[in-house]
């Protein structure tokens, strides 16, 4: 399929994933349980995947054909006009050859007096006044947009993990029914429900599936960019800062708000997240210490089914604590509980347990809760809609030649479904288990 294609067989499966979502909630059951549910949305992942590598090469193709026409235009004798239909049909679906071109004529566009360039109108202009970019703003082009948000998850190693769903057109949130389970012990498995012998069918207990509803809503993002009107001038070296800076400062925003958000009006961080478990220090553990018997537990705390998935993230600090780290059996002493990685030709990254161990910023410092943490992203969900809006101020920075552009987008992000409801309490035992561990205080 091509690009189009592709993109009217994934609306047509968002389509049908409602009505399945319509009609099991109408009939109370869990449409997470139906066979057509499950079957479209693992084409709908495969399709999102599809659709990236083929934007990626459609990006490609029209800025290769767009040299070549730059090319021939420069060899054509003065006075001769050319292109014919298909070049121009390629003009008007990719009117800005680079993104710095495209932020030179949405600048321009917002001075006072100054002329708004008619390529502005063919990727929309949005914001709170259509069609004026002072107001307002312009939708970054797509193949651009494409671009940033593909590096933007490809730079860290936190947003590359968690689970993505996009969100249609005429919608602002993902509202979705969940069976409630914030224990396994009798009763509660499932929503409440029950399984009998059926030599004991005369004493069972009615019950009733209980049912929760996970809601997220989109919130709003903004980077702010200032420029000189130098860097301004040349549109080859402000695409290439753009490109290399704006990803690397909104994924930095959006990995902090995945650890340390509170949920209003950003993303709800693991953190602050009900289900988040945070284990007890040793009794008598030394202030600012990581020991082993702290990963243990946090291991034995982290619900099964998320082993598979997890990594562990630490500050940088707490690096030192984990290369003496140590178990002693009363036989042999010194056994390595973490593996530095093999060189280049090993694990790319040290292992704790057997999985990753990722440093990170967002992690608190020594000693403080959050300092290390143990997480399955694929259980966190980040919702998105549509693509990056770009508006310009000369006002902000005037009197040091500055200018600023003010790039939005829309999104949001919490642990998903039954963890919004907090942590699982096991079948057996009490302590509580969850996709994200840490340690408390230890001061």
């Amino acid at each position: 399929m091509n690009l189009q294609e592709l993109y009217r067989r994934r609306q047509e499966l968002l389509g049908e994933i409602s009505e399945i979502d319509r009609r099991e909630t109408a009939a109370n059951r869990n449409y997470l349980e139906n066979d057509e549910y499950r079957t479209r949305m693992t084409e709908v992942e495969r399709l999102n995947n599809d659709i990236t590598v083929a934007e990626s090469v459609e990006a490609d193709r029209v800025r290769r054909r767009q040299m070549e026409d730059d090319g021939t235009r420069s060899r054509r004798p003065e006075g001769i006009e050319g292109g014919g239909q298909q070049q121009q049909q390629q003009q008007h679906a990719v009117p800005f050859r680079s993104l710095g071109e495209q932020v030179q004529a949405a600048i321009r566009s917002s001075m006072p007096g100054g002329a708004s360039d008619p390529r502005l109108a063919e990727v929309r202009a949005t914001g709170m006044s259509e069609g004026v970019g002072a107001d307002g703003g312009f939708l970054v082009q797509t193949d651009f947009t494409q671009s940033i948000w593909q590096r933007t998850y490809q730079t860290g190693q936190v947003l590359s993990r968690v689970r993505r769903i996009p969100i249609g057109a005429n919608s602002n949130a993902i509202k979705h029914p969940y069976l409630k389970e914030t224990a396994r012990t009798a009763g509660n498995r499932y929503g409440g429900i029950r399984t009998y012998r059926k030599a004991e069918a005369g004493t069972v207990t009615a019950t009733k599936p209980a049912f929760g509803e996970f809601k997220l809503e989109l919130e709003t993002g903004m980077a702010l960019v200032y420029l000189t009107d130098e860097l301004i001038a040349d549109a080859a070296q402000l695409d290439g800062y753009l490109r290399m800076m704006l990803p690397e400062a909104i994924n930095f925003h959006m990995e902090d708000e995945l650890f340390n958000g509170n949920g209003v009006g950003k993303c709800l961080g693991i953190l602050n997240a009900p289900c988040l478990v945070s284990v007890a220090k040793q009794s008598g553990q030394t202030a600012a210490t990581v020991v082993p018997q702290n990963v243990a537990k946090m291991r034995a705390r982290q619900f099964v089914g998320s082993r598979a998935n997890s990594v562990w993230h630490i500050n940088q600090d707490v690096e030192p604590s984990l290369h003496t780290m140590v178990l002693t059996d009363g036989v042999n002493t010194g056994v390595p509980v973490y593996l530095p990685a093999n060189g280049l030709s090993g694990s790319p990254f040290d292992t704790l347990y057997g999985r990753p161990v990722i440093p990170v910023e967002h992690c608190a410092t020594l000693g403080t809760q959050g300092d290390i943490v143990l997480a399955d992203w694929s259980q966190y969900i980040l919702i998105e809609k549509g693509g990056i809006d770009v508006a310009s101020s000369i006002h902000v920075q005037f009197i040091y030649g500055e200018q600023v552009l003010r790039f939005t987008w829309r999104n949001n992000g919490a642990p998903g479904y039954g963890w919004s409801d907090g942590a699982l309490t096991p079948a057996k035992g009490t302590n509580t288990q969850s996709p994200f561990i840490t340690l408390d205080t230890r001061a």
